[in-house]
């Protein structure tokens, strides 16, 4: 998130030795998922790939599905296959019970669900999904959430062919987004408006 890329993989090499020494599987899937991300986003596939097949567990607890559906949607994000991000983030719009799934800013998944049901012209599920997540972000103050919702609904509104209000919604990310350290949530933001 603060674009030391460097340092993230860095810190994954250090906790995948960790992990081994430990045995703490349920981190596993926490770990990789950063190290398969920034992988894809350099367009590294082979490293995402071996970082896709570590993160990979069989258990079903939220703190291992999570972080694994969205190592998986990333790599497939960066490849711009959305279909794909679509079918790996649906268990989690599925997943009951929800246990915390849906508060602002602490899964960072749904900007990236609703972003590939937006490219997937979906616009009218990604809007039904994006409204009530939107009102728990202001409620809550929750600036990078609402940077992260904004970016999404300003190219939601673009593709319906609002233009001013896509320029207002990209407008009100970059004012959420001023005061934060957050150079890649910038550069999404940048991109989609674009």
């Amino acid at each position: 998130a603060l674009g030391d890329w460097a340092a993230a993989l860095h810190a994954v090499d250090q906790a995948e030795v960790l992990l081994d020494v430990t045995g703490l599987e349920l981190l596993r899937p926490l770990v990789h998922w950063t190290a398969a991300q920034v992988a894809a986003l350099r367009g590294e596939d082979a490293e995402a790939e071996r970082h896709l097949r570590l993160a990979a567990v069989e258990h079903a607890y939220t703190v291992m599905a999570v972080p694994l559906l969205l190592a998986r949607a990333h790599v497939a994000e960066a490849r711009s296959d959305y279909g794909a991000v679509v079918r790996h983030l649906t268990p989690l719009v599925l997943r009951s019970p929800r246990g915390g799934l849906d508060e602002p800013g602490f899964w960072p998944w749904h900007d990236v669900y609703a972003n590939a049901l937006a490219v997937t012209n979906r616009l009218d599920e990604a809007d039904a999904f994006l409204r009530p997540l939107e009102a728990a972000a202001r409620e809550q103050g929750h600036r990078s959430a609402g940077v992260r919702l904004g970016q999404v609904r300003g190219r939601l509104l673009g593709a319906r062919g609002d233009l001013d209000g896509a320029e207002a919604a990209f407008a009100q990310a970059r004012a959420l987004l001023a005061p934060l350290p957050l150079p890649f949530d910038a550069a999404r933001v940048d991109f989609a408006h674009g």
